[in-house]
């Protein structure tokens, strides 16, 4: 197993690959909890970028 694919591994046990199904809301009349979501799947996909780039 690559460095990358432990990396990955690592990201999906950790729950990551989940939040797209972690329930949040992404209706347009649900502003608030739409801009909690795109701020947290902002967020993990900075640290993806930053492990990523540690390779």
């Amino acid at each position: 197993m690559s460095k990358l694919e432990k990396i990955l591994q690592t990201l999906n046990n950790d729950g990551i690959t989940l939040l797209e199904f972690y329930g949040y809301s992404t209706k347009d009349e649900d502003f608030e909890q739409d801009q909690t979501y795109q701020d947290e799947y902002n967020f993990l996909f900075d640290i993806v970028v930053k492990k990523l780039n540690r390779i």
